[in-house]
């Protein structure tokens, strides 16, 4: 789901917390989180919590207490699953070196005009982790914000002034709709909500997540077109849904989830440096990119969805 997110929308006194829950014999754990979404603290639930267990990160997410209490969890930075045995971070498409900063399979999606981090096919969150995040080792939210930037290209002389505004706004409707900024964002990444990212599950079949993939673009263009009178006024809050109801339509376009493709964790090997892997260079080269997914957000705001 393709999210490198610039962390610098939340400061919150002591730090943010995420309510992520875990159930043990009836008890809760709550696990509080950095700013780069990061497990750092975990407490018990009550009026007086106990703390359990504290971790701390090298900039690429090498843990650095590994508290004998924290064993048992396997969410650490930036809310990613860590393998126990080899140490690398599970991305989501592929896995990351926390001790060396790379991914240990080559980027499946294509450089992004404009950005020189991109020509580096295993680098992590543009050699930048303190401020950026890369959830899943796709392409980063710089590639949405570029898909949004070439759409909206369009409609700037309309916006005129408010033109750069809207576009944020979009990019950041976009964002949330991929699971949100942190600490929030995974919340919208599972079997349920495989339909905002144009893709199927073992719980919804693709006949179902195509329904619920049109009425949540409906939804969000509804209220796009009331905010904005249909687009006759430049409304950030309208743009932002806007940019919500085209996430899942430029997911469509990517290699890891054309063709309705299944979410689902026993596909690892279709994935990263696997050889049986559908994001190999060849995958990337397909037409998906710029042209592909702008005129797929041209037909959508027409009502044509072929996919």
């Amino acid at each position: 789901m393709k999210t490198i997110a610039k962390i610098s929308r939340f400061a919150v006194a002591g730090g943010l917390a995420l309510s992520g829950a875990m159930a043990s014999a009836q008890k809760i754990t709550y696990f509080h989180n950095d700013l780069l979404g990061s497990a750092v603290v975990a407490t018990t639930q009550g009026p007086s919590p106990t703390v359990l267990w504290r971790e701390g990160y090298r900039p690429y997410g090498e843990r650095l207490l590994l508290e004998e209490a924290s064993a048992r969890n396997g969410i650490f930075f930036t809310s990613r699953m860590e393998d126990s045995r080899t140490e690398l971070l599970y991305m989501g498409a592929r896995y990351m070196d926390p001790r060396t900063g790379r991914f240990l399979g080559v980027d499946p999606a294509p450089f992004v005009e404009g950005n020189v981090h991109s020509f580096n096919r295993y680098a992590y969150a543009n050699n930048n982790p303190l401020r950026n995040i890369d959830p899943n080792g796709m392409w980063a939210t710089e590639a949405h914000n570029h898909f949004i930037r070439k759409f909206m290209g369009q409609f700037q002389g309309s916006l005129g002034a408010d033109a750069e505004k809207m576009i944020a706004a979009m990019q950041r409707g976009s964002l949330d709709a991929d699971g949100g900024p942190m600490p929030i964002r995974s919340w919208m990444q599972d079997g349920l909500h495989v339909h905002i990212h144009a893709m199927t599950s073992t719980m919804k079949g693709k006949a179902e997540s195509r329904a619920d993939m049109l009425a949540f673009f409906a939804r969000q263009f509804e209220f796009f077109n009331q905010l904005t009178h249909n687009g006759t006024v430049a409304n950030e809050s309208g743009y932002y849904y806007l940019g919500m109801a085209m996430h899942p339509i430029m997911d469509s376009t990517s290699p890891a989830h054309a063709g309705w493709q299944e979410w689902a964790t026993s596909d690892f090997p279709l994935h990263a440096f696997w050889p049986t892997s559908l994001e190999t260079v060849d995958a990337a080269r397909r037409p998906w990119a710029t042209g592909l997914t702008v005129k797929r957000m041209n037909e959508a705001i027409r009502g044509i969805f072929d996919f």
